[in-house]
């Protein structure tokens, strides 16, 4: 075994110590992690890369990232 594995939650309380050391308020790993998926989507609007890179074993997990844009939406049914 790896000597140097961390837990997860080992890795949010010294990234939660990171960001409290840098003067960063309101902050998680899971935001980070939230935001990642966000912008991934947002630049490739491909549910199965996002799904790759999040590493999700399931699409519906995914799916949270994608969010309908009205104006796309118009614009696929012709209004």
């Amino acid at each position: 075994a790896d000597g140097h594995r961390i837990s997860a939650r080992h890795a949010q309380r010294r990234i939660a110590s990171w960001f409290e050391q840098a003067g960063i308020a309101g902050k998680t790993t899971h935001g980070l992690r939230h935001s990642f998926g966000m912008r991934v989507y947002a630049r490739t609007r491909d549910l199965l890369t996002t799904q790759l890179a999040m590493g999700h074993a399931s699409i519906a997990s995914t799916c949270v990232y994608a969010h309908a844009d009205k104006a796309r939406v118009r614009a696929a049914v012709g209004a």
